[in-house]
């Protein structure tokens, strides 16, 4: 059977906040996958990882990343596995290269990739994450699974810009969104 091939709608159009400081847009065709290993499995797999991708898995919370890959811990023994323009067949590519060490569930339509960036976007998530932001406390390369404005959303940045990328679920993009305009409006 020919396999069909996936495309997932842009969820989130573009936004910029009046007077500037804030932008927010999705990263389209990005798939998404959870990573678990089995059971005393966790050194193989990351065995594997590395072999397979070149990147190591993070061992505490946070994000490692090589050329279009994310790995984001977001708890005991579980990632986020991200692929740049990979929506279509990311999740078997990953379960192939992991083969029986680890379980892998395609998160692909399950979620948004959303980024915010900007002088004002560290401000503005501040607003609705009880976490604390500051740059010597969330610095490049960290992760976190938090609630956003009571939306729960798995949380990155990716370098030492200002910027974050967020993984909101499909399902609540549009509340997410109300509130990003609503938070950063002021």
């Amino acid at each position: 059977m020919a396999e069909t091939a996936l495309f997932w709608p842009e969820a989130f159009a573009p936004f910029e906040r009046p007077g500037g400081g804030l932008q927010a847009r999705e990263i389209v065709l990005t798939g998404m996958a959870v990573l678990t290993p089995r059971r005393d499995a966790a050194e193989a797999l990351e065995t594997a990882i590395n072999l397979g991708f070149g990147v190591a898995l993070p061992r505490e919370l946070g994000c490692s990343s090589h050329a279009a890959l994310r790995f984001i811990k977001t708890g005991p023994e579980t990632w986020l596995c991200l692929k740049d323009q990979g929506a279509d067949g990311w999740a078997a590519e990953l379960k192939a290269k992991v083969g029986d060490l680890a379980s892998v569930t395609d998160q692909t339509g399950a979620y948004v990739r959303v980024r915010i960036e900007g002088a004002l976007a560290r401000a503005v998530l501040q607003k609705g994450v009880f976490l604390d932001l500051d740059p010597s406390a969330f610095g490049s390369g960290a992760a976190a699974t938090a609630a956003v404005a009571h939306i729960n959303v798995v949380f990155w940045r990716p370098s030492a810009e200002n910027a974050y990328e967020l993984a909101v679920p499909r399902s609540y993009i549009g509340a997410f969104r109300h509130w990003l305009e609503t938070a950063g409006s002021v």
